[in-house]
């Protein structure tokens, strides 16, 4: 596993007052997806950018098995409170890898990447999955 996050994403062009008071982390793809099992019914895809807590990671490995190594730190739900009974979610939902590549963004290089989800509506991605019929 690798530690890493998801980088901060500003709002689509369509959105821009909310700009300055919300911080989310990916955006519902707006495209079909039909290779991906129960597409648009319970699972969606998001674009995010991962960017790992150690640069020299990106240099060592290929960049799929990086973000596979990424979401599988992603996935880990955190820390059980003192007196909760249910076992907490991890923060974005169930990520799957689809496709990733490097880019660099803000002079920073990182991962862009598509995950898929099992949640249409989660509140640190921006918009929310398009429900197929």
């Amino acid at each position: 596993m690798i530690e890493c996050d998801l980088l901060s994403m500003p709002p689509t062009s369509q959105q821009p007052e909310e700009a300055d008071r919300k911080q989310k982390y990916g955006r519902y793809h707006g495209s079909c997806f039909w290779n991906v099992k129960e597409f648009g019914s319970k699972r969606w895809v998001v674009a995010a950018y991962i960017k790992p807590d150690d640069p020299q990671v990106l240099e060592s490995g290929s960049v799929e098995d990086v973000a596979k190594e990424c979401i599988e730190y992603l996935n880990q739900p955190p820390p059980r409170k003192k007196y909760a009974k249910r076992q907490p979610k991890p923060k974005y939902g169930n990520l799957e890898y689809y496709s990733s590549k490097l880019v660099e963004i803000r002079g920073e290089k990182c991962i862009s990447a598509l995950f898929v989800v099992d949640c249409r509506k989660n509140k640190n991605f921006w918009g929310k999955g398009r429900t197929i019929v």
